[in-house]
C-alpha cells in the first residue's frame, strides 16, 4: 500500500484526479451500481471518515430509516476507504446507543416533567 501511496500512477486501480486520490472499483458492494464514470471513488483520509458518515446520517434521503445498508450504499456511491463497512457499523451502533439514551431521558408518558 505504501508503494501505491507514494506513486499511485504505477497502480492501475488508483489515479490522481483534481489533486485527490481515487480508487477504481470494478466489483461494487452494498448495492451500488457502477458505470464507466462512477467506478472511480474518492479515497477518504482517516480523519475525514467520521464526518462523511455523520453527513450521510443527516441526509434527507437517509433520515427516514437510518439503517446501515442505506447509509453504506449512500457513502459507497462516491467514496472509498479500507474498512468502510466496519466503520459504518461501528458508527451506527454508537448512533443508536445515543438515540436510545436520549429517548430514556425524554418526557414520561402523561407528564411534562423529564424522567428522574
Amino acid at each position: 500500500m505504501s508503494e501505491t501511496r507514494n506513486s499511485p500512477q504505477n497502480d492501475p486501480t488508483f489515479m490522481i484526479k483534481n489533486s485527490s486520490l481515487h480508487k477504481r472499483i470494478v466489483n461494487p458492494r452494498y448495492g451500488v451500481k457502477i458505470n464507466a464514470q462512477s467506478q472511480w471513488k474518492l479515497c477518504v483520509p482517516t480523519l475525514k471518515r467520521r464526518s462523511i458518515i455523520e453527513q450521510h446520517l443527516n441526509e434527507p434521503t437517509t433520515t427516514g430509516h437510518r439503517n446501515t445498508g442505506k447509509i453504506l450504499k449512500s457513502i459507497a456511491e462516491t467514496y472509498y476507504w479500507p474498512g468502510m463497512y466496519k466503520d459504518v457499523l461501528h458508527h451506527m451502533k454508537k448512533y443508536k446507543e445515543r438515540l436510545k439514551s436520549s429517548s430514556s431521558n425524554s418526557l414520561q408518558p402523561n407528564s411534562t416533567e423529564p424522567k428522574q
